[in-house]
């Protein structure tokens, strides 16, 4: 599989140059009559700005049901968009884009949102390749992302953390604990914020609630008067 590098846009006067976007699509094809009594699931990802020829094709015996998303899967392909069937060609067609590399040990956020140490990766015929975490469960490597933001702990803020919390653990004062909140108060208490963040971001993901109104956030605590938020401390705020 390869991948075109980003070029950047012609840049305009008064203005910073930006990268232009590359958009991926892949194109399945489920039970290709290849030869007689022989059929082949297809998979081929194009990128249009970079012309009609595909910058990745794979073909393999063809599965008794659909598995346009299991193959991009074991290709390095995360999907976008679901697969939606076009009539004219006869194929399946979604936007993808490449998984991120990883490698080995790292520090990951798993597909729950939660960070571990990836000490290996499973391959095994026909099937998308597996991190394998410290306590030895196994995570789809395409569903994970790295972690990219560390904070004084060396601790990493999950992508979909809320805020900064990495600045936060920095200002924080040696004694003061982070809380995770919800509408009836703090559930849990952290010394780090980036820990916390991760905490309130891991549990949003499993609530059916709106990106723009989580049920959990983060705050720093009051360091007199414990499960109290530090700006807002009732207690402080009576004397």
């Amino acid at each position: 599989m390869t991948t075109p590098a980003t070029t950047p846009a012609a840049p305009a006067q008064g203005r910073a140059t930006a990268p232009i976007e590359i958009r991926y699509y892949a194109e399945f094809q489920h039970r290709v009559q290849a030869r007689p009594d022989v059929f082949e699931d297809r998979l081929t990802v194009t990128a249009p700005r970079f012309g009609s020829d595909p910058i990745d094709r794979y073909h393999r015996p063809s599965a008794h049901q659909f598995s346009g998303p299991e193959l991009c899967r074991a290709r390095g392909w995360r999907t976008v968009t679901p697969f939606e069937y076009v009539a004219g060609p006869n194929l399946y067609r979604a936007q993808v884009e490449p998984a991120p590399k990883v490698a080995v040990p790292a520090r990951v956020v798993c597909a729950d949102g939660r960070v571990r140490t990836v000490t290996a990766v499973a391959y095994r015929p026909g099937e998308p390749d597996r991190f394998v975490a410290a306590d030895k469960a196994e995570w789809t490597a395409v569903e994970c992302l790295p972690q990219m933001r560390r904070c004084l702990h060396q601790v990493g803020a999950a992508p979909h953390a809320t805020g900064n919390p990495v600045t936060a653990c920095a200002r924080t004062q040696p004694t003061q604990s982070v809380g995770v909140f919800n509408d009836e108060g703090c559930v849990i208490a952290y010394d780090c914020a980036v820990q916390a963040a991760n905490e309130a971001a891991a549990l949003n993901s499993n609530e059916s609630t709106p990106g723009d109104e989580p049920l959990y956030t983060w705050l720093p605590l009051c360091t007199e008067h414990e499960e109290q938020p530090a700006d807002t401390c009732e207690d402080c705020n009576q004397n």
